[in-house]
């Protein structure tokens, strides 16, 4: 059996902060969230992570969005780079349109 619990506060800070810098030389407004599952046996490793970029902006295109991620995960970001040795990780995000007005 597994559960969902967010990731010890060390890892999510270095995967969110590693993850969230090439992202924000292409966006203005970027947040990273990361959740995982671990195994039901001791050690409770973790078996799966996922990051989410939520992205907020103005005419934001998908691709470039899609690139910087890609980016992040297979150059940029040590840590994603070592726990997808031991576990399996996602990225994906979410893209949220800000109108001309919001500041």
């Amino acid at each position: 059996m597994e559960d969902s619990l967010p990731l010890p506060e060390v890892p999510r800070t270095r995967s969110g902060k590693q993850g969230e810098v090439p992202v924000k030389v292409v966006l203005q407004k970027c947040w990273v969230e990361v959740q995982g599952s671990r195994a039901d046996q001791h050690p409770r490793v973790y078996t799966r992570i996922e990051v989410l970029y939520r992205v907020r902006g103005q005419n934001v295109d998908p691709q470039a969005v899609a690139r910087a991620i890609e980016l992040s995960a297979t150059r940029y970001c040590p840590v994603i780079a070592m726990l997808g040795k031991v576990a399996q990780v996602r990225t994906r995000y979410a893209i949220e349109e800000e109108s001309a007005d919001t500041p």
